[in-house]
């Protein structure tokens, strides 16, 4: 196959590379040391699951042919996909960590598609998704071709089955996003900022951090709010942080002004116009229950 239809170059090359091929699928994995930069093309006919088994990268920049642009962080367990046949260019500063990555034949994702949404599974591109079950599966492929001087393929293959029907399952757009708006999110990305406000309530957020979260751009980003939510972002993110500070606010440990604080409120009075706003009472009314 020309280079230009297969393309796989990551530098500076990784250390013990190991790769192993059967009938239903690969697997490939490799560790770095400590690397300041790392840059690489990927252009693959088939479709890779990438996964960092341990480690991470303090930036992770991924943009692809086909639409997807992340920058953040790379983290042990993080789950990315890459469609068949789209290339995706990336580069990563400050890398030390273990990946693994299972190239899935089309065919094998293909039969789980569900009868209403045809014959295809599309699944997006995606980058560093937290995936638990799909990162422990790639974890047990990886222990099993690092153990065994052979790997059992019959039991490769069991995996690999288990894994296209986890992504097929939870990620491919279609039947049912097949239905939704047409710039509705897809449920991994709704997941992906709802961790990601959560877990920033405390600081700043803005709309454009959402969009490099999500990987698209700010004006698609308000769209699918509304097509997926029915509320603007920053809607979004004021009822996460009301939420964390109605709890806050129950357990009575915290002083209004400090829960305030927690939540992103550069004020205690502007916390109390956002509360009472959308909870229809002010926090020290809902704090003793008056």
């Amino acid at each position: 196959m020309p280079e230009s239809l297969f393309v796989r170059r990551v530098e500076p090359m990784a250390q013990d590379w190991r790769h192993y091929a059967w009938p239903g699928g690969a697997f490939d994995s490799g560790r770095r040391k400590f690397t300041a930069d790392v840059e690489g093309r990927i252009h693959v006919p088939h479709a890779l699951l990438l996964v960092t088994l341990g480690g991470g990268a303090r930036t992770l920049e991924v943009t692809t042919e086909c639409g997807h642009r992340y920058v953040g962080a790379d983290f042990s367990g993080s789950i990315s996909f890459l469609p068949a046949g789209c290339p995706r260019r990336m580069a990563m500063r400050d890398v030390q960590a273990a990946w693994a990555t299972v190239s899935l034949r089309p065919r094998l994702l293909d039969q789980f598609a569900s009868p209403e949404g045809g014959t295809r599974v599309d699944i997006p591109a995606f980058t560093n998704v937290r995936d638990p079950l799909l990162a422990q599966l790639v974890a047990e492929l990886s222990r099993e071709v690092s153990e065994n001087a052979t790997p059992e393929s019959d039991y490769c293959d069991a995996l690999t089955t288990t894994i296209a029907r986890v992504l097929a399952h939870r990620y491919a757009a279609a039947p049912a996003m097949a239905r939704a708006p047409a710039h509705a999110l897809p449920p991994w990305q709704i997941r992906r900022l709802r961790e990601y406000v959560d877990a920033h309530l405390s600081q700043r957020i803005l709309v454009a951090d959402l969009a490099m979260v999500a990987g698209i751009s700010m004006g698609h980003l308000h769209r699918a709010f509304r097509a997926s939510l029915g509320e603007t972002p920053h809607a979004f993110i004021q009822k996460r942080r009301v939420e964390r500070a109605r709890r806050l606010l129950a357990e009575g440990s915290l002083s209004i002004f400090e829960v305030a604080a927690s939540v992103g409120f550069e004020s205690p009075s502007h916390f109390s116009r956002v509360f009472r706003t959308i909870m229809k009472v002010s926090p020290s009314r809902f704090r003793y229950g008056a």
